[in-house]
């Protein structure tokens, strides 16, 4: 084993220097953070403490054509391992910082800390094939931050979509962790608020708002801070939230995609609605829709009062983390197509793909509502409908003549807050939970 003493790896965030820049004057400094991770192997220097095992680190500000050589610089005035790094005032941005690292005993070490990370370098490795710089300037609005939306957003921000707004009300529940992006130590958190966090880990100079909302409930302030948005993504677990989702892209001429899975993710459909065309919305395509139970707060709703917290449990329909991605993914694609539309990119192509406007998914032949029952073995299967593969769906156009709701907005008309305009008719049949669209799959 080696006795040589550890020089750690230093990665210095970049937003932190970046905003001092233009706060502090030659000569002044700034005492900040680092946290120590694999037990001191690797440091991130960020302005708020991380952990109780944080250390300290000073930040001086010099000259832009100092010397590197940075021996004399001050160290924070605390006991223990420390950091000193050398930031120049002129430079608004730098491949390295100079930096000395101070041990436990008292020996130093010299280094240069890194920038974490740099903005032009985040998708450097997307040019040419999505327009980086074209996404970063746009709002995506995410209605529903369970497995599907939050997964969703995560996959939208590593492609480089620049700014999000992030509208849920509910908290994260042990329960959900085995199919979210957030884990453990989210539990109990705003659903808001944790997946913000796990965007800006990803990448820390996304603009982010996050709004705590029940949508069924706001309709105005709803309607409010979708204006600015580019695309709404509803994942919601909820008709009615879909429904309210359905009319404020309508009402507002936003384009939103709508992405969920069905009876226990055994399969999962998405419906593109385009407000400026002649396509469908939610309305149109699910005319008929059954609640499905996916959690306990549906199902205490939905349920006799003398139904058993173990009959509660048994009523929710949930799927596998497996099952849930490729709908996220196929919505992932389908929104960054939107986003990049008429455009000149490299997944320019998907254009001529995505000409439904509706798409199904099955992932299981399961006798359940929602898969159809003429459903084959995959084995080597190419033009017949089985598992595994996206089929593209023709939404009748009978479907959208009768629309009460197409046939309100194309008159012009605003709905009337608190009529119920997207719900089904009372008499209606609900005893299938497949789109009336399904009927007719594209050859």
């Amino acid at each position: 084993m080696s006795t040589e003493p550890y020089t750690p790896v230093v990665y210095c965030d970049v937003s932190l220097t970046e905003h001092f820049l233009t706060h502090s004057e030659e000569g002044s400094s700034i005492l900040v953070h680092a946290e120590p991770i694999d037990e001191g192997d690797v440091f991130h220097i960020r302005m708020e403490p991380r952990s109780c095992h944080d250390v300290h680190a000073l930040i001086t500000f010099v000259a832009e054509d100092a010397s590197s050589d940075v021996d004399a610089m001050p160290f924070p005035e605390k006991d223990g391992p420390c950091f000193a790094l050398a930031v120049r005032t002129g430079a608004r941005t730098q491949d390295s910082y100079p930096c000395v690292f101070r041990r436990a005993d008292g020996s130093v070490a010299r280094l240069e800390a890194l920038p974490m990370p740099p903005k032009s370098e985040l998708y450097s490795r997307s040019r040419g094939l999505l327009e980086v710089g074209i996404l970063e300037g746009k709002k995506v609005g995410v209605v529903g931050l369970g497995s599907g939306g939050a997964e969703i957003a995560l996959e939208l921000c590593k492609a480089g979509v620049g700014r999000f707004l992030l509208i849920d009300f509910d908290r994260l529940e042990l329960g959900n962790i085995s199919r979210h992006i957030c884990g453990v130590s989210d539990v109990g958190r705003r659903k808001t608020n944790a997946v913000r966090d796990a965007l800006l880990n990803r990448n820390p100079h996304v603009c982010i708002e996050a709004v705590e909302m029940d949508v069924n409930k706001e309709e105005e302030r709803f309607h409010g801070v979708l204006r600015d948005c580019d695309l709404i993504i509803c994942a919601t677990d909820e008709n009615t939230s879909r429904f309210n989702t359905n009319r404020a892209a309508l009402l507002l001429g936003k384009t939103a995609i709508f992405a969920r899975a069905i009876t226990r993710a055994a399969g999962g459909d998405v419906l593109r609605v385009r407000p400026q065309s002649d396509g469908p919305c939610v309305a149109c395509a699910y005319p008929n829709q059954v609640q499905e139970i996916t959690n306990e707060r549906q199902a205490k709703r939905a349920l006799p009062a003398y139904v058993t917290r173990e009959g509660l449990q048994a009523a929710i329909q949930v799927g596998l983390s497996s099952d849930i991605l490729p709908i996220c993914n196929f919505t992932t694609k389908l929104a960054l197509s939107e986003l990049s539309r008429g455009l000149e990119s490299g997944i320019a192509s998907l254009e001529a793909d995505f000409e439904s406007d509706m798409y199904m998914w099955f992932n299981r032949r399961d006798d359940v509502e929602g898969i159809p029952s003429n459903l084959v073995p995959l084995r080597y299967q190419t033009h017949e409908l089985s598992i595994l593969r996206w089929y593209g769906v023709r939404v009748s156009p009978d479907l959208i003549a009768a629309c009460p709701v197409c046939a309100m907005l194309k008159a012009g008309q605003r709905a009337v807050p608190g009529e119920d305009l997207f719900a089904p008719d009372a008499g209606a049949d609900t005893s299938g939970g497949v789109p009336a669209a399904q009927q007719s799959t594209q050859e």
